[in-house]
């Protein structure tokens, strides 16, 4: 018998401690929620179904009777928590009666976690979609016609706007297929070239006697549209570092001055945008240092030195 009501015991003492974590486990999801939607609103996402899950998930912890969560507030010692359950207080005592929930922590851990990975999904959406518009231009530089894929991630960002997240992922990859489908096509195009070398071989002399004509008339041209294709290159890699420097700057902005974001997520964004500053950076020069800009900017410096020089 004494046996019997050990255990009871046991299973009583058990309960509470698993009811009270998961009360707190409930509570910090509520507050990463909040702070993933102010985040994202801070950066500009859609944010409706985010604000509809975590209204519905506080539904669900504070129960039938939001006045039950005086009590949970007389006994938090953490500041921050406590802030928050008198908010919770305020929000349970606008809600409707036919609108309120039978409390249920579990429920808000799982549309807590909806949100947390909502927000991941939001994210490897954009860098899904950044990593595709470096491939394009990588890929349209080295002849293949890219117009068709490009037709598709305008649906990726139609669908992102609309936080049609799964539609989004979707069509992403199907641009992506499509574009190594193009870059296939490129490479087959290569291969039909190279089999016609053997009636080049058959008939050498005369083939080279036509091709030096056609050298003599394609090199000039070949120069002309290389250097413009890569002038462009060029600007479009610039307009590109200062659009990042921008982000960077406003990253900073929102995390230490603004405290839109919180450090963590900072240091994410400014390791990403500086990883891609040296990337872009390093392809600047190299064009620079090929188009013969580099070169050029040192003479001017020379220049203005040496005049410097003479007026002194």
């Amino acid at each position: 018998m004494r046996r019997v009501c050990l255990a009871v015991l046991l299973v009583f003492v058990l309960s509470g401690v698993l009811a009270e974590g998961s009360y707190y486990e409930a509570l910090d999801g509520l507050i990463t929620a909040d702070n993933v939607l102010f985040e994202m609103e801070s950066e500009g996402f859609s944010v409706f179904f985010i604000r509809d899950s975590l209204l519905e998930a506080k539904k669900f912890f504070i129960g039938l009777n939001s006045s039950d969560l005086v009590e949970n507030v007389n006994s938090e010692s953490d500041e921050a928590r406590k802030d928050y359950l008198e908010d919770l207080i305020i929000v349970g005592e606008n809600f409707p009666s036919y609108e309120r929930q039978v409390q249920d922590y579990s429920e808000v851990l799982r549309l807590t976690d909806v949100i947390v990975q909502r927000r991941e999904q939001a994210y490897r959406i954009l860098d899904g979609v950044s990593l595709f518009e470096e491939k394009a231009i990588q890929y349209r530089d080295e002849g293949v016609l890219t117009e068709d894929a490009l037709v598709i991630v305008e649906n990726v960002k139609v669908a992102f706007e609309g936080e049609r997240y799964d539609d989004a992922e979707k069509f992403l990859e199907d641009a992506n297929l499509k574009l190594n489908e193009l870059f296939v096509e490129k490479q087959k195009i290569g291969s039909a070239i190279r089999a016609t070398q053997g009636f080049f071989i058959r008939y050498w002399w005369q083939s080279l006697l036509v091709l030096a004509g056609l050298i003599a008339i394609a090199i000039p041209a070949y120069k002309r549209i290389s250097k413009k294709l890569k002038e462009r290159q060029l600007g479009g890699l610039k307009v590109k570092l200062s659009t990042t420097k921008d982000l960077l700057k406003r990253a900073q902005e929102n995390c230490f001055n603004a405290k839109t974001i919180t450090l963590e997520t900072y240091r994410i964004r400014e390791k990403r945008y500086k990883d891609n500053m040296v990337t872009i950076e390093n392809k600047i020069k190299i064009l620079e240092k090929i188009l013969g800009i580099s070169k050029a900017v040192e003479e001017v410096n020379g220049a203005k030195a040496v005049g410097l020089k003479i007026v002194r």
